[in-house]
């Protein structure tokens, strides 16, 4: 899934749940639990150390998403009193893909950190094994909507 979704929804966690534990956790399973949807996603090929200058398009759109992503979440937030949460519900959202970029980067051997990047590797593997573009672009689109109408609420 993009950044930006994953984002938004640990902002709206922040933004109507006012405790960072239960931030934390939600925040970590709404990305679980998004990622078994269809979703487009960035090719893992080219976040590999390996991928080098080949790859410095995906490297720009990554960079992008989280600045889209945060400039919006901000504009949503609106000075609202509660944007410590809001920013740490977007930060833990996005642990997941962040844990999995280090994996692939610096390839450390952690064996926790290892098997959790295998089991996320999967639950993406599997929402996307047939891949149809259109189901990702509904999917991400539908959340995003409905996190700007919750967001507003």
């Amino acid at each position: 899934m993009i950044l930006f979704v994953h984002m938004l929804v640990g902002a709206l966690l922040g933004a109507k749940i006012h405790s960072l534990a239960a931030i934390f956790l939600l925040g970590l399973i709404s990305h679980l639990v998004f990622d078994r949807f269809p979703h487009w996603e960035y090719s893992p090929d080219c976040l590999k150390k390996s991928a080098g200058k080949n790859c410095l398009k995906t490297w720009g759109e990554i960079a992008l998403d989280l600045f889209v992503g945060f400039i919006i979440i901000l504009w949503l937030s609106n000075s609202s009193p509660f944007l410590i949460y809001i920013i740490f519900g977007a930060f833990v959202a996005l642990l997941p893909d962040g844990l999995t970029l280090i994996y692939w980067l610096w390839q450390p051997t952690i064996p926790a950190l290892t098997r959790f990047c295998q089991w996320h590797k999967k639950l993406n593997i599997l929402a996307n094994k047939q891949k149809k573009p259109i189901w990702g672009f509904i999917v991400e689109t539908t959340i995003i909507i409905l996190s700007v109408w919750l967001f507003a609420l």
